[in-house]
């Protein structure tokens, strides 16, 4: 009697290990063809692989990001120029009685972005204020100019203020830089033209939404913009920089004939990819 119950305990264990989900799907697996199971997981490892290698790549990405930028000595060291005010303070509706606050427009890891009225000209202008690391060491041109401040700025600052100085240049330019403080923190800012008409992602979404035109004609209207944002490009490679963050979103439309490079805080020195 024993015997006999003792046998239908181990029957009824081993059916209960043969009806386990686990069990039921290693039968399933082994039944799929030898070739496919081998294809699947080359998939897989493939998939792996490239995980791995873009990981790999971003690391090595923001290890750059971290190193300073070194701008070549061929670039004209006099575009660099002192602002009016080198620190100036915010109360929270207005940096100092210079700009008013009119509304924000977006921030990320790396700052945040306001339009503000600038009280002197009436105009509507972009401040961006970068909460990032300032790693470049601030030239001699005006290191005096913030000496009892700090010693290190943001590189998209001096890359503009080398860059967009010339209005041929197609980069958004600089219109004034300071380091702002406030009644708990301080950091760098930096103020350039508010273009209405948005990025290029907004001009993309809009003739989309439009319609009507067909692909001949849409050629014939941007090809020589970009044409000339593409010398800008090739102007930029030439002194040996590249910018390290070409997007839709970093290229602006100041009107239907000209588009500006924006967001230079990426700028390196080097062989472009």
């Amino acid at each position: 009697m024993r015997t006999d119950s003792k046998q239908c305990q181990i029957r009824h264990e081993a059916h209960t290990r043969a009806s386990s989900p686990h069990r039921r799907w290693l039968r399933q697996a082994q039944q799929v063809p030898r070739s496919i199971r081998l294809c699947i997981v080359a998939v897989v490892a493939f998939c792996a692989a490239v995980g791995f290698a873009r990981g790999l790549r971003d690391i090595q990405d923001q290890n750059k990001k971290a190193r300073p930028t070194i701008f070549p000595k061929s670039l004209d060291r006099s575009k660099i120029w002192s602002p009016d005010h080198p620190i100036r303070y915010n109360n929270g509706t207005h940096i100092d009685d210079k700009y008013a606050f009119f509304r924000h427009l977006g921030g990320g890891q790396e700052g945040s972005v306001d339009l503000y009225v600038d009280h002197m000209s009436g105009d509507i202008v972009v401040v961006k204020q970068m909460s990032s690391v300032a790693r470049n060491q601030i030239p001699v041109e005006v290191s005096d100019d913030f000496l009892e401040v700090t010693t290190s700025w943001p590189t998209e600052i001096e890359a503009g203020l080398l860059l967009a100085g010339d209005v041929a240049e197609p980069y958004v330019p600089i219109l004034d830089y300071f380091v702002l403080q406030s009644s708990t923190e301080s950091c760098w800012a930096m103020v350039s033209p508010w273009l209405a008409n948005g990025t290029l992602l907004n001009l993309a979404e809009k003739e989309k939404d439009q319609g009507g035109r067909t692909v001949h004609e849409i050629d014939s209207i941007y090809r020589p913009v970009v044409e000339n944002l593409l010398q800008g490009l090739q102007s930029l490679h030439a002194k040996g920089l590249c910018h390290n963050d070409i997007k839709p979103n970093n290229v602006f439309i100041r009107d239907s004939t000209f588009w500006l490079l924006g967001d230079l805080g990426n700028q390196r020195t080097g062989e472009c990819d």
